[in-house]
This record gives structure tokens, C-alpha cells and sequence, in this order.
């Protein structure tokens, strides 16, 4: 065992100290905490550990609601508030956005009124021959066995329980499925589907969290609704985030089979190949790209010029990198911080760019 104290926490949820020339990552500490932990991997002086004790606890630490949460790596934030929580991940995203000027732009938060009994998609994994069902344990395939998960929807809730009592889930996977695997449960049209060993989300993609999902889409239905807007919206799948829009046309593109326009964006022809059919112009853009951002980007931009643009990100990192070349050019006019996953470390940004006047 070795002693920490922790120095701050970094954009993963993790306890971060330093020793000589040394950084070590321990999850679930907070800011100023002492005790001892264990090493479990290192690699060039950068080692990742796991909690065993406390000789000093933070005042902002408390008693984690879930009863699997010091072994179960889906939720990093359970010991403290969740205003604490929202602190340190406010303030990760201000910590990226030094590298731009931010002094005029508005910052806007899109907050979940709930941290639990949200989520309505979850995926569990599973190993027959140890007859275990869970989630995995962090930087592990170890599967940490629940009966229950507090993150997700009352429904998806009972599910669990029925699927872990008895491991009842044994007798309704089918035959063919391998040994080990996963299953994702999805309530749908208040119905809890079941799929086994499928891509994620196989049963069509939505946001986790309806609630805050419905906050981003009245937030861009404000923005854009009262003005007669030519939207092309990149990434739209579904056009889940323009739906709402009134007296702009909107045109989505994307891979998804009810995209307006089915296109593969990060193919480096994709913008010859839609041109080729649409030459009509397009004064906005909303940009909502997987985490690996859109390289792209620049080239849209450099070609339709348009006057505002929308950038929605689960991966603020690669946000920044696609609107940097863009910032000569544009105003930076409002952030926002979305908070689509309470509890755990993760969450989603949007910037909002207004094209600069000559």
C-alpha cells in the first residue's frame, strides 16, 4: 500500500497527486483527502490506483446512495453533492476553453433535475459460466454483480431486478449467445427491450436522459425558430435536435436511415459528393458529431460560410480542436454546459459562433 493526498480531480472524476516525478490517478477521492491505496497498473511513470482507505476525508465527501458504487465503475461522483459534482465538471470545461476567447460569450446551463432514475438505456455485462450479470470494474473485464443500478429509469429498475433474482436472466438469454457477452436494456414506448450481443443502441439511438434532451431542443428551438433560416444539420440523425424548429428549413445529414440526406461525413469526398446535388446555400450550421469530433469541419465552413454555428459535443476535447481554425473568423457568442449524465463524469457542451463583421 502506498499514501496519498489528493491534489485536484481531473476530467475522468479521478483523484490526481504527484510524487517526485511520478502521477498517480486514484478514483473516488476528492481534493485534499489522505489514506493509502494500491497500485493496480503503471506504465512510464504514470500509475492508476484503487481506494483502501481514508485518514482524512474531505468536508465535501458523503455517503454514496449506491450500494455497488465502490466496486462499480459507471458512477465516479457518488461520494460527494451534486453540486460539487457540477462544480468540478464546470470547471473542466472552462479549463479547455482557455485556449479560446470566451470573454463575451454567455455561459448557459442545461441542468438535470435529477441525478438518478434517469437513464433509459443501460447495458449490463454477463459471463454464464460464473452465472454473474454487472458491470465491469474500471481498467478490468471483472464484472462486479448488481441487482439494481439507481441511474436508470424506474422501469429498466424493475427489469433488473427481475432479470438478477434467482439469475432468472439465465433462463431467457438464448442458446446461441456466447458465454460472454453483454445486454443492453432500452425502454422504448414504455417497454423495456432486451438485446443480447448487439451493436449499442441497436434499437435506435436517443439520448439517455430525456429530461435535459428536452431542455437542448427548446434551447434551439429559441435560438432559431423566429428566424427565416436555411439549417443544415450535421450529424442530425433522426433530427432529433431541429424538430422543434419553426419557420427555418432544415435539412439533416448522416448515416442514419431517417436522415434526410444519407451521406458518410467523414469521408474526405463528402462535401464534393453533396454538392454535386445541392447547390442551394446555407446560412447555419448545427454540428453534433460522435466523440472523434469532425476533422472536417473547416472545409463546410470555408465552403457555405455560414452566419452562426451550432457545435453540440460529448467530447468537449475534440470540440475545441474542430472550432479553433473557425475562431478568426467567428465570435464566440455562448457556451453551454449540458448535463446529460449525473453521477458520472461525463457530459456534453455546446458553443454557439456568430461570423465576425468585416
Amino acid at each position: 500500500m502506498k499514501e496519498f493526498l489528493i491534489d485536484h480531480i481531473d476530467p475522468l472524476g479521478q483523484g490526481v497527486f504527484k510524487e517526485s516525478d511520478e502521477i498517480y490517478f486514484i478514483p473516488k477521492t476528492l481534493p485534499g483527502e489522505k489514506g493509502t491505496f494500491e497500485v493496480l497498473k503503471s506504465k512510464k511513470g504514470v500509475h492508476f490506483g484503487a481506494l483502501h482507505s481514508l485518514t482524512h476525508q474531505s468536508q465535501i465527501r458523503i455517503e454514496p446512495e449506491c450500494p455497488f458504487y465502490s466496486q462499480c465503475s459507471g458512477c465516479h461522483y457518488q461520494h460527494t453533492s451534486k453540486e460539487e459534482e457540477l462544480n468540478f465538471k464546470q470547471n473542466n470545461l472552462k479549463r479547455l476553453l482557455k485556449k479560446v476567447d470566451t470573454q463575451k460569450a454567455s455561459w448557459i446551463n442545461l441542468i438535470s433535475k435529477k441525478r438518478y432514475h434517469y437513464r433509459n438505456r443501460l447495458q449490463l455485462h454477463y459471463n454464464k459460466k460464473l452465472k454473474i450479470i454487472g458491470f465491469h470494474q474500471r481498467n478490468s473485464h471483472k464484472i462486479t454483480p448488481i441487482t439494481n443500478c439507481i441511474l436508470a429509469v424506474p422501469e429498466i429498475q424493475n427489469k433488473i431486478q427481475k432479470l438478477t433474482k434467482n439469475n432468472h436472466w439465465l433462463n431467457i438469454i438464448p442458446a446461441q449467445e456466447p458465454v460472454k457477452g453483454h445486454l443492453e436494456l432500452y425502454l422504448i414506448n414504455n417497454d423495456v427491450q432486451l438485446t443480447w450481443n448487439q451493436a449499442y443502441a441497436a434499437s435506435g439511438f436517443s439520448q439517455v436522459n430525456q429530461e435535459v434532451n428536452e431542455q437542448l431542443i427548446q434551447t434551439i428551438e429559441d435560438l432559431f425558430s423566429q428566424r427565416n433560416l436555411k439549417i443544415l444539420d450535421l450529424f442530425g440523425g433522426s433530427g432529433n435536435l431541429t424538430r422543434k424548429i419553426q419557420s427555418a428549413r432544415c435539412l439533416s445529414i448522416d448515416t442514419h436511415p431517417q436522415a434526410d440526406y444519407t451521406l458518410d461525413l467523414f469521408k474526405d469526398d463528402s462535401l464534393d459528393s453533396f454538392i454535386q446535388k445541392h447547390q442551394d446555400p446555407f446560412d447555419t450550421f448545427i454540428v453534433d458529431p460522435p466523440r472523434s469530433g469532425f476533422k472536417n469541419l473547416s472545409k463546410w465552413v470555408e465552403h457555405f460560410q455560414p452566419q452562426k454555428i451550432l457545435y453540440v459535443s460529448c467530447n468537449p476535447a475534440t470540440m475545441l480542436r474542430d472550432i479553433s481554425p473557425e475562431i478568426q473568423d467567428y465570435q464566440l457568442e455562448a457556451i453551454y454546459f449540458i448535463d446529460f449524465f449525473p453521477g458520472t463524469y461525463h457530459y456534453e457542451a455546446a458553443v454557439l459562433l456568430n461570423r465576425r463583421v468585416n
